[in-house]
């Protein structure tokens, strides 16, 4: 059997790589597709995720730059310190090189298994054999949560929470050997820290949860560890320490710059009650055992009840590791209800950056983690179950009563219910009574089979599989990408010199993808993290509060962007930002906007008070006054602009105002000043004089300097190991 067992291990990492076509079977035939939930209009893909790719790709290709700053939305923001640029996460290069929906999809199924096999590798450290490590691995990667996360198009948040099984793998090294000299411990740290970073890098929301568990995690092998107190503290703390820094040195690159950006943003002046905004609500709990089929991502409690059964199976014969495990589902569950709970409320007063996540329902990961692999703990158990043991007599009455339970669950949805319920509750209804009948029937008979191992090994991985099949099949739909036509007017030409003027709409009439694939600029635009500036100065512009926090601008508190408002726009705060065209799926009314017509559904204003993009204003105050002579761009690019101008006066440039941008005139460094408090502005002199403006914050340089010092430690370690 171990020779078996031995020939079957080495094919198991060809298994992750096919097993996301089972979670994604009604999509796999359309890779070019949107993989979106079938409940939501928005997948973050398409609106984030596709358009920074683009970006990017373009300021490659068009400059030769790697794009520190993106001027495509917002009327332009920080590349270098967005989380969800993605320029910083290795697994995503791809993408700036084929920026395509289809080259997503793929990187999504590549992590999805990655997920996998690193949950099967887990298991198998702590002691797992093949088939449990197998069931462990599918209710992690197949889990309806993770694949409903991918179809919402969270695609960087499933990156970074696949990681964590590696994580986890990666601190459980150092503890099966400890060295006698202090640097040898150290270089253990390096590669865990590395692998910290890397989760960071790919979406920074996870990092909290993911470092906690792993804190916990080393804590429990810490406490377990046989060796002499003084020697533990010695060297497992300087492994630790080892860890958190060398992920501090990785992390560096986005950190550093997403750190400068967050304190200028809106996210930092969060209301408490904000931060908690979609905590999960504790109704939505009985989804532990009803598959909510189609159900909202964020809120998919279902874990399986064929895993939940064998999580309950480690409970009752007290297998070892259930009650780590099971704390880590506990606390999972108990921080995903957010305000509801009253452990959340007290950890968002202490633990830094909790209040910036906004959706406590994203700590169901943490659950999934600890179901998984109290699942293949439970399996384990089965599989060396005595037939006449005590605790399989108990086992034996608990999963009778369990079968009998999701046996009449079952009959209710296929028969009983009749027209009481949605379609997708009574079907719900059916699958949980049937897996549930079928895992009681499963613990039932699992003695009898104890010499044929394989038979149930292959019973509950084919349950499983079958159960997610059918839930992970309602999470996810193939959607073509919209096809968005935009008036010739509103594309720029190849030129380095020529700078699209902005559009504005307050009906998101041209989407975020569609305005990268043109080249266009946006004054709107989706985003986490908005400048408080802008959103001050938009908030007077458009006519919206200024106190509220939303990812879009303008806010859409209906959740339609189509619905129509009585926005109160101002033409000559519009134009300047640039904004030549305002286009809106329904009609607007403001003095200096002039229908031009319609097209599409849309209506397409021409604002007659738009300014250039840079002109000379006379006298020196900071305030935003009446445009003088226009100045001339000579190159224009997302990191640097040149331009030419005649003093005296206050050149103003039609950006936004960041750290990093430095302004020299005829060759000699001046002082950059906010016009209006939020364009870029500097004094000249009498006469001609040439401009050049450029963007490199030292946030930026200390973050590359200290992550390329952390690569380095990586390879040192990589080769030591």
């Amino acid at each position: 059997m171990r020779s078996t067992l031995g020939r079957g291990a080495r094919l198991v990492p060809w298994l992750w790589l096919v097993l996301p076509a089972a979670w994604f079977w009604r999509v796999v035939g359309s890779p070019a597709a949107v993989w979106a939930w079938p409940g939501g209009r928005f997948s973050d893909l398409l609106i984030t995720h596709l358009p920074n790719a683009e970006f990017i790709h373009r300021s490659l290709a068009t400059w030769r730059q790697l794009p520190l700053w993106n001027p495509t939305i917002l009327s332009g923001m920080p590349t270098v310190g967005d989380p969800l640029a993605g320029l910083w996460y290795p697994p995503l290069w791809p993408t700036l090189i084929w920026p395509t929906v289809a080259m997503f999809n793929v990187i999504v199924w590549l992590h999805l298994a990655w997920a996998g096999w690193g949950m099967y590798r887990l298991a198998r450290a702590e002691g797992l054999a093949l088939w449990p490590s197998l069931a462990a691995g599918i209710v992690f990667s197949g889990s309806p949560k993770l694949i409903g996360q991918t179809a919402l198009g969270h695609v960087t948040l499933v990156m970074a929470v696949a990681w964590t099984p590696w994580w986890l793998l990666a601190l459980s090294d150092p503890g099966e050997r400890l060295q006698t000299s202090i640097l040898k411990n150290l270089w253990p740290g390096v590669r865990s820290g590395t692998i910290l970073g890397l989760i960071f890098l790919a979406d920074p929301r996870w990092l909290i949860a993911s470092a906690g568990l792993g804190a916990a995690f080393m804590l429990r092998r810490w406490l377990s560890e046989a060796w002499g107190l003084r020697q533990v503290v010695r060297d497992r703390l300087l492994t630790w320490l080892a860890t958190g820094f060398q992920a501090g040195l990785v992390a560096a690159l986005l950190a550093l710059p997403m750190w400068q950006l967050v304190s200028l943003s809106t996210r930092q002046t969060l209301a408490e009650s904000e931060s908690a905004a979609l905590s999960l609500p504790p109704g939505r709990l009985i989804g532990v055992l009803i598959p909510d089929l189609g159900g909202w991502p964020e809120w998919m409690t279902y874990i399986g009840v064929a895993g939940l059964t064998l999580a309950l199976v480690a409970i009752i014969l007290n297998r070892r590791g259930w009650k780590f495990w099971g704390l880590v589902a506990v606390l999972g569950w108990s921080l995903a209800l957010g305000d509801y709970s009253p452990i959340y409320p007290v950890l968002i007063r202490f633990v830094p950056g909790l209040a910036w996540q906004r959706v406590p329902a994203r700590f169901l990961f943490l659950t999934i983690i600890g179901v998984a692999m109290l699942a293949g703990t439970g399996l384990e158990g089965l599989l060396g179950l005595g037939e006449g043991s005590r605790s399989n007599r108990w086992l034996k009455r608990s999963s009778f009563a369990w079968m009998v339970l999701f046996a009449t669950l079952g009959l209710v949805g296929t028969i009983g219910a009749g027209t009481w319920a949605a379609p997708e509750v009574r079907w719900g209804l059916a699958l949980a009574g049937v897996a549930g009948a079928l895992s009681g029937a499963g613990v039932l008979f699992a003695g009898r089979l104890r010499r044929k191992e394989w038979l149930p090994g292959v019973f509950w991985v084919g349950l499983l599989l079958l159960e997610f099949i059918c839930v992970d099949g309602s999470m996810v739909e193939a959607r073509p990408i919209p096809s968005v036509s935009v008036r010739p007017d509103l594309v720029p030409s190849g030129s380095t010199a020529n700078v699209p003027d902005r559009s504005f709409s307050p009906s998101y009439s041209v989407p975020q993808n569609v305005a990268a694939g043109y080249g266009l600029q946006l004054a709107d635009g989706v985003n986490p993290l908005q400048l408080q500036a802008y959103w001050g100065y938009m908030a007077q512009t458009v006519g919206f509060n200024s106190d509220q926090y939303s990812v879009t601008l303008p806010p859409f508190s209906s959740g339609d962007p189509g619905a129509e408002r009585a926005w109160t726009l101002d033409a000559r705060h519009l134009g300047w930002l640039n904004v030549q065209w305002v286009v809106s799926s329904y009609p607007l009314s403001a003095e200096g906007l002039e229908l031009e017509g319609e097209r599409g559904g849309d209506y397409f204003y021409f604002n007659r008070d738009v300014a250039p993009r840079a002109w000379v204003q006379s006298g020196v105050g900071l305030d935003l006054a009446g445009v003088g002579s226009q100045a001339t761009v000579l190159y224009w690019s997302p990191n640097q602009i040149e331009l030419s101008a005649n003093g005296p006066g206050r050149l103003v440039l039609s950006e936004v105002m960041y750290p990093g941008w430095v302004v020299s005139v005829d060759g000699k460094r001046q002082t950059l000043e906010p016009a209006g408090g939020l364009l870029r502005s500097v004094l000249l002199a009498s006469g001609h004089h040439d401009v050049r403006m450029a963007f490199l914050p030292r946030s930026a340089l200390w973050g590359v300097g200290l992550s390329m010092f952390g690569l380095l430690l990586a390879l040192i370690a990589w080769r030591r190991l």
